[in-house]
């Protein structure tokens, strides 16, 4: 019996001490959350759970101590029932009998004095076990306060989560987001990389081809100021040119007015030609008259056929000179024609 008190004041020394360490750890945890999470996210998570797990500690100790006072009060009512008193299994039916023991008797119980004693010791330590359950009920009082007041804060923190959450997601969706252009920029740096590493090539040809132009720029420099020495050539055979077209149309118009003067004489040779060839078929024909006159007056009447009729002493001479139809000189045409052989030379 004096182990059993021994236990249960320790016992309940012990649950003392718990009840006190945990809830100045509850006190600390409720005043002081910011000190332990470090991070903010996880602080309204982690603060409910430490919480609900301190009542769940301090539930089961409370059922402990409830346990131990039914114990004690069981045993105290055993003592009351060894003192004549009515025993609680009063009512009860008694148990079998047992048979005799065999062996040796059991030992002789304490004297009245010594459970005297135990059970003044027993009722000392209740009275402790109910002012420490009395504080431990005002310390479950305050707990549940506490424990209302834990309630609102994660309910709070609840709606905080719930708020995070959705500014989590707006956020998560902005890095979404963030990350596809920053996908579509990787690939417009890929593509500008390989036209950066095709540059050296371009740059390359981009200078053969310079080269390239210079040398033709050169020679077109050198075209240009053959071009531009021609153009100085070209403005001076154009005035050249205009001289002498100058000069052609003056010659034309000479030539013009030659054409119609030698027009003009053409038709003045056709009518003198015309002229001529009547008064040589005139002359032709005076000729034969002349003649025929003549070889009347020579003509001898014995003379016979064969006698000559003429007086020239040249014999068969032509009626008319053997240059006619043949152009004549301008000496044997004389002065008159002269001029118009000059102009018909020169038309030809």
């Amino acid at each position: 019996m004096l182990l059993d008190c021994i236990r249960a004041n320790q016992l309940l020394n012990g649950l003392q001490n718990y009840f006190l360490l945990e809830s100045q750890q509850i006190k600390i945890n409720l005043a002081f959350p910011i000190l332990f999470v470090p991070n903010p996210i996880i602080k309204p998570i982690l603060i409910p759970f430490s919480l609900s797990l301190s009542l769940s500690r301090l539930s089961i100790a409370s059922e402990s101590v409830e346990f131990l006072i039914l114990h004690l009060r069981l045993q105290h009512s055993n003592t009351m029932s060894a003192r004549g008193r009515t025993s609680r299994h009063y009512h009860e039916p008694l148990p079998p009998r047992r048979p005799y023991p065999r062996g040796p008797s059991p030992p002789p119980r304490p004297h009245p004095y010594v459970l005297q004693e135990e059970l003044d010791i027993l009722h000392s330590d209740l009275r402790k076990m109910a002012l420490d359950r009395r504080a431990i009920l005002e310390d479950r009082a305050a707990l549940e306060r506490d424990l209302d007041a834990g309630k609102e804060e994660l309910h709070r923190l609840k709606l905080l989560m719930a708020q995070i959450g959705s500014e989590k997601e707006t956020y998560i969706a902005q890095l979404v987001m963030k990350a596809r252009r920053l996908e579509v920029d990787l690939r417009e740096m890929r593509l500008l990389r390989e036209e950066l590493m095709a540059l050296p090539g371009e740059i390359e040809r981009v200078a053969v081809g310079r080269k390239e132009m210079a040398g033709k720029l050169e020679s077109v420099t050198k075209d240009v100021a053959r071009a531009r020495a021609e153009n100085e050539q070209m403005s001076v055979l154009t005035k050249e040119l205009d001289v002498a077209n100058k000069e052609l149309m003056h010659v034309r118009s000479m030539v013009e007015e030659e054409n119609k003067a030698n027009m003009e004489i053409e038709d003045q040779r056709d009518s003198v030609e015309k002229s001529m060839v009547s008064m040589a078929r005139e002359i032709d024909q005076l000729r034969a008259e002349l003649a025929n006159t003549e070889a009347r007056q020579w003509g001898q009447p014995g003379g016979g056929p064969y006698r000559r009729n003429h007086s020239s002493p040249d014999p068969f001479l032509p009626p008319y000179r053997g240059t006619y139809n043949v152009t004549p000189g301008v000496a044997e045409r004389g002065p008159m024609f002269a001029e118009y052989d000059r102009h018909s030379n020169r038309g030809r």
